[in-house]
């Protein structure tokens, strides 16, 4: 499912998504919160059926909510060991561990003659409590697994128009849940085809087909 912008009815069918992806502004005007991180927290929070929340971020990337069925070596449920921390204080350290590993991988040449680089790898949390939205609400999702995947490093003079990236991420996103793929590589794959998109004026043109995104993306 997924959230672009407010409008009647959409909260409703958020409620039976399995997975849901928003745009940037979604999770703030949907929950009245102005810090993008807090309103997040509290979209997921109110989506019990929701396995994951991504939401995209621009040309940083995208970042996931990921629901975790145990709580594992953190503490095992007895509330022992149990982690806490801030989505948006977290959210900065996977940017930083993400642009630190970032190599230089090199893509392959788009029909628009621009060669579009391969996103870095994606970063994710050990299992962890929420607490931008407070206590009531951390407890309400439940401890999740935070990823960060960082946008493909395309140049703003190869970008010919951003029209349908969001559609072409979540697109990345349908194939890689229907293909059995990793959540955060999927996330990786959104972030390329959507670059790849971005190459080329109009919503489809841009796109990739298989036999043309590097074989590292595909499982």
């Amino acid at each position: 499912m997924e959230g672009e912008r407010v409008r009647e009815g959409l909260d409703e069918l958020l409620l039976l998504g399995d997975y849901v992806v928003t745009s940037t502004d979604y999770p703030k005007a949907a929950t009245g919160e102005e810090d993008l991180e807090a309103a997040m927290v509290k979209l997921a929070a109110s989506l019990p059926r929701a396995k994951a929340l991504v939401t995209t971020l621009g040309s940083r990337g995208a970042v996931m909510l990921q629901r975790v069925n145990e709580w594992g070596e953190a503490g095992g449920g007895d509330g022992k060991g149990e982690k806490r921390e801030t989505l948006a204080g977290l959210l900065a350290k996977l940017e930083e561990d993400a642009a630190a590993a970032a190599g230089a991988g090199v893509g392959k040449k788009s029909d628009g003659g621009v060669v579009v680089p391969v996103p870095g790898v994606p970063v994710t949390s050990g299992a962890v409590y929420l607490t931008d939205g407070g206590e009531a609400t951390a407890a309400a999702l439940g401890p999740v697994r935070v990823t960060f995947a960082p946008a493909a490093a395309l140049s703003i003079s190869d970008v010919a128009d951003t029209t349908g990236a969001g559609d072409s991420f979540i697109g990345s996103m349908c194939y890689g849940v229907a293909t059995g793929m990793d959540l955060a590589a999927a996330m990786r794959l959104g972030a390329y085809v959507a670059a790849r998109k971005c190459t080329r004026l109009g919503a489809r043109p841009g796109l990739p087909t298989r036999d043309t995104i590097p074989a590292e993306l595909l499982p």
